[in-house]
């Protein structure tokens, strides 16, 4: 008994070649086809990946030790700034200073602005450590954001000693 029906240009009683025609395609034989690409489990990529060097990561935490124990130390300074700066001015031979008398809650900025960068150093050089990234750079560049938000403070506070002990250091060095 003949099938009336027409025969399908696709799905499943269509040949390959019938598929690719209906689909605008360009019918290529399977021993043609380039070779699909190796699939890569993610366990081969970190294991193919270079190890991070062990130095750097004894040298991060050497520097943030360091910025800890900086901290600490910088701790009974900032809560007495004021005489702090008695202190560095005589010693550089600046007798007539006048340190105002609200110069102690620059003190208190200085010591917060130091817990602060040191806690976010801490928490960006873990961070790079536990992803296996290089990371002794964080702590110094964290010190070196320190400095700069401690000369503004600092600057911001006592103008007039910066500006005196300048001209101190400049007479005397000739």
């Amino acid at each position: 008994m003949p099938n009336n029906q027409p025969r399908p240009e696709y799905g499943e009683y269509a040949t390959p070649e019938e598929q690719a025609r209906a689909a605008g395609l360009e019918y290529v034989p399977p021993s043609q086809r380039p070779a699909p690409a190796p699939v890569v489990r993610a366990d081969d990529v970190e294991d193919a990946a270079p190890r991070r060097s062990p130095v750097d990561r004894y040298i991060t935490l050497l520097f943030l030790i360091f910025g800890a124990i900086t901290l600490l130390e910088s701790i009974n300074g900032d809560l007495h700034f004021a005489g702090q700066l008695k202190d560095f001015a005589t010693g550089l031979g600046v007798s007539s200073v006048a340190i105002p008398a609200g110069v102690q809650s620059a003190g208190y900025w200085l010591l917060a602005a130091n817990v602060v960068l040191f806690s976010g150093t801490v928490a960006l050089a873990m961070f790079a450590l536990s992803r296996q990234k290089i990371s002794f750079y964080i702590p110094i560049v964290g010190f070196f954001v320190y400095l700069i938000v401690y000369s503004i403070i600092l600057n911001a506070a006592v103008p007039d000693l910066i500006r005196q002990v300048g001209n101190h250091v400049l007479q005397v060095s000739g």
